[in-house]
């Protein structure tokens, strides 16, 4: 590679993106119910519809809304100002299909900010614990470089 700017090439012909930024967040699942049942609006405040939709339609719908509220926290985290509006985070993707980060309002606009031009998310759970772990995606080199020099 002689331009540093260029992206590493794998085996399989794609490309490696320039990650720029990641986001880590663990709940405890029964810890998050018991803020669902004692908070009765925390999954409107917190969810979108099509979330709370999604999540509801699972067999256990409680571990996919702590995965997916473990996103939001970890989407705060990469962005370094932690979550700014709940909404404006939304983790969409059906069945069988890999989730997705869409960003809307304030929240986009940091993601902007820092050269951001996508957020790629992993979720995972067991019953007793959910996770997400986010990794921000630069439109450019000298955005995932955070305008640091490599010796």
């Amino acid at each position: 590679m002689d331009d540093p700017g260029e992206a590493l090439s794998l085996t399989s012909g794609g490309t490696v993106p320039h990650a720029s930024r990641i986001g880590l967040d663990l709940v405890d699942v029964e810890r998050f119910a018991d803020a669902l049942a004692r908070h009765p609006r925390l999954e409107e405040r917190v969810f979108t519809p099509a979330e709370a939709e999604y999540c509801r339609r699972r067999g256990k719908p409680v571990l996919h809304l702590a995965a997916r509220f473990a996103a939001k926290e970890a989407v705060g985290k990469l962005l370094g100002t932690g979550v700014l509006c709940w909404r404006d985070i939304e983790v969409v993707g059906e069945q069988g299909s890999a989730p997705a980060v869409r960003l809307s309002g304030t929240t986009a606009q940091r993601a902007a900010e820092l050269d951001i031009a996508e957020i790629r998310v992993s979720l995972s759970h067991v019953d007793s614990l959910a996770g997400a772990c986010v990794v921000a995606v630069a439109s450019s080199y000298e955005g995932a470089m955070d305008g640091r020099v490599l010796d």
